[in-house]
């Protein structure tokens, strides 16, 4: 007779009552600690394939189906470190198959384009994440790991797994490492709206909305500690990246003159321009709509560059105008040589604003 590593635990209350018998089923993994991941093929599912020792791990559940993703524990070849495997038990057939992901440690995200899916996509190697399931789709949020460079640190990226076609989009926060909140208008939502950096935070899922509170983490002002901040998001929300569909500058002026630039665009939902002094981008402060005008332009500007950046589910950035400001002529008095006796004044061509 085949017999199950079966444990039956039985408790009474005090008043003598029996309690339901309860039945532990060692199914899977070595009864040993610190053990290499067998990861086998990715892909393919095999009773031979186990997860290595980890804890801290994400983890969703689907009808006959459950799914971890990462930790902190051991590769494949028995390394120790922050793990970014993304794994699924069948419970119907007993076997784990190797999704996507590395069989190495440490490993720095791929995170693509913003907003746009793809299987060479992957979160970066982390622990103490946020999860949450919705139809086809597994969420991500943030933990402690690896940026897109490999940084270490608390993450505030938001991450969605189409089970469908098995790719990873990076949705929405930065693919660096200890950000601060971008927290808006409390009451208002924005997809420029970002909780900061955290991990441990709590999630609940309720219809087409996902909900996190607190956790340790950067504030909105990038001060780390412990956090009470609720948020929300709507999975439902339909969005498509912004991109613009045509410029217009009026960007070469007389000293003194006006330069205006402008453009139009589809998906955006907030607008950042941006000036280039010296080889570094900085932000213009309040200038946050479709259209930038620069009043009373000193010629020492000539040269000066400027772009828009538009935010949305995926960002577009516009072309980069130069600002060309051509200085005011002199206008000089001189003695005219057909009547020395007679001053005369010349007149040079005077600048005039380009429109």
């Amino acid at each position: 007779m085949k017999l199950k590593a079966t444990f039956f635990l039985l408790c009474a209350t005090l008043s003598g009552y029996l309690c339901a018998q309860n039945a532990n089923t060692w199914v899977s993994g070595s009864n040993a600690v610190n053990q290499a991941g067998s990861y086998g093929t990715q892909g393919v599912g095999s009773t031979s394939n186990t997860p290595g020792a980890r804890y801290i791990s994400i983890s969703w559940t689907e009808n006959d189906t459950l799914w971890l993703f990462g930790g902190e524990g051991h590769d494949s070849s028995g390394g120790y470190g922050y793990l970014n495997d993304l794994w699924k038990y069948n419970k119907v057939n007993g076997q784990w198959t190797w999704v996507s992901g590395s069989n190495a440690v440490n490993q720095a995200g791929s995170y693509g384009t913003q907003g746009v899916g793809s299987t060479s996509n992957t979160p970066g190697a982390r622990y103490i994440s946020i999860s949450w399931t919705e139809n086809d789709t597994l969420w991500l949020f943030g933990g402690e790991g690896h940026d897109s460079s490999g940084g270490y640190g608390y993450l505030n990226d938001l991450w969605k797994y189409n089970k469908v076609n098995g790719q990873w989009t990076w949705v929405s926060g930065s693919d660096s490492a200890d950000q601060s909140g971008s927290y808006g208008t409390q009451g208002v939502g924005s997809t420029s709206n970002t909780p900061g950096a955290r991990w441990c935070p709590i999630s609940w899922t309720e219809n087409d909305t996902l909900w996190l509170f607190g956790g340790y983490g950067g504030d909105a002002i990038g001060n780390f500690g412990y956090l009470n901040d609720l948020w929300s998001m709507e999975t439902a929300r339909v969005c498509s990246p912004a991109v613009v569909t045509h410029e217009a500058a009026n960007d070469t002026l007389c000293a003194g003159g006006n330069a205006l630039f402008g453009l139009l665009a589809t998906g955006a939902d907030s607008f950042q321009w941006q000036r280039n002094i010296s080889g570094t981008w900085s932000n213009l402060s309040g200038e946050n709509n479709d259209t930038l005008i620069l009043t009373n332009v000193p010629v020492n500007m000539n040269g000066y560059t400027y772009r828009c950046v538009l935010f949305a589910c995926g960002n577009d950035t516009s072309a980069v105008d130069t600002l060309t400001v051509r200085a005011n002529p002199d206008i000089t008095g001189i003695t005219s040589s057909l009547n020395p006796n007679v001053n005369s004044i010349y007149v040079p061509k005077q600048c005039t604003n380009l429109t």
